[in-house]
């Protein structure tokens, strides 16, 4: 599987978690379209961000713009969920991405679980450090909820999305604990947040068909 995708220096940056143990070989690329994880978690959003600024003014997002890769490659290397310090490999994984962050500015990452979520974090200079455990659907929901009112689109904003969790067993918790509410709908939720974000900066973002 190829390191990344799509072009560097795009506005808006997906980060995934590491490469599918049973399918680096045969897939192309990080959150390969032909996978069923990319249209779990990222598809159902694109959808609802593309309906609110297609109604609102009358434009679409071209997404084939985007820049996709994983925190990690190989997904023996990610520290134990409870580890809070992590081993110089991963520092150093950091470090890259970090240069590639300072290097190409990109205004949007949208972090896909708890793991790439705390990678960007620490890449990106967050002083204080969790175990990744800690960022469950509600904790992740909150880290949302900060990054969309503390946007910024004079620097690299950090936005988490859900993993894999919004589509397994216990995924309408998922939805309520990520939305704070009772039949909260996750994707409709941060599919609006995140078009009011994209349409108040409109012309700052190359990213419009």
């Amino acid at each position: 599987m190829k390191k990344d995708f799509g072009k560097i220096n795009s506005d808006i940056w997906l980060l995934g978690d590491s490469n599918p143990k049973n399918w680096n070989n045969v897939l192309e690329y990080p959150l390969d379209a032909r996978h069923p994880a990319r249209h779990n978690i990222w598809t159902p959003i694109l959808y609802e961000i593309q309906g609110v600024v297609y109604k609102t003014r009358k434009m679409r997002i071209n997404d084939s713009f985007f820049y996709i890769r994983n925190a990690i490659q190989i997904p023996s290397e990610k520290p134990l969920n409870r580890a809070k310090e992590w081993d110089r490999k991963i520092t150093q994984k950091m470090n890259s991405f970090r240069k590639d962050v300072d290097a190409n500015n990109p205004k949007i990452v949208f972090s896909f679980g708890s793991f790439a979520f705390e990678f960007a974090r620490r890449s990106l200079d967050q002083k204080s450090l969790y175990r990744y455990d800690h960022w469950g659907s509600e904790n992740l929901g909150e880290a949302f909820s900060c990054s969309i009112e503390q946007f910024d689109i004079r620097k690299t904003n950090v936005i988490p999305l859900l993993h894999v969790s919004i589509a397994r067993g216990k995924f309408i918790k998922s939805h309520e604990y990520f939305t704070g509410k009772k039949g909260g709908n996750y994707f409709v939720h941060v599919g609006q947040k995140i078009s009011e974000i994209l349409l108040k900066h409109q012309k700052e973002l190359k990213i419009w068909m």
